[in-house]
């Protein structure tokens, strides 16, 4: 087989349209070329539209998410504060029942105390009283 001139030599084709069209920045747009770009630009935005639609989507849902976590802390949370609550009120009440018993016991001590007190002086006076009778029992005669 016998090579052919044409087969050859390559054609690049995309230097020769460069070569023989002119300018492009020069050539007259129509309008509906004009509309087809301006189809293309709306087309594209769109599309970069919905994928920000989706990020704010899915940035919506976890917000979402995180306000049912914070509902759910908040709920945990009162439980908690009713619980303190709950738990200071008993204290409270425990320190009245405390108060009362204090006051008892200090009374208790104090009636105690006096009743020692009023004991000691009665067993000297009775010390007193006996040893006045051996004193006169020595002296008298029999």
């Amino acid at each position: 087989m016998k090579k052919t001139k044409a087969t050859k030599v390559k054609i690049n084709r995309k230097l020769l349209l460069k070569k023989s069209l002119p300018h492009t920045d020069n050539l007259p747009a129509t309008i509906g070329m004009l509309k087809l770009t301006e189809k293309k630009i709306i087309s594209k935005m769109s599309s970069e539209f919905k994928k920000v639609d989706a990020k704010f989507s899915q940035m919506d849902a976890k917000f979402s998410q995180m306000d049912a976590k914070f509902s759910q802390m908040d709920a945990k949370f009162d439980l908690m504060m009713a619980e303190i609550h709950r738990v200071a009120i008993s204290v409270d009440e425990q320190n009245h029942r405390n108060k009362i018993v204090l006051d008892s016991h200090e009374l208790l001590y104090t009636k105690i105390s006096n009743f020692e007190a009023e004991s000691n002086q009665r067993f000297k006076i009775i010390e007193e009283v006996q040893g006045k009778i051996l004193l006169l029992k020595e002296k008298s005669p029999r």
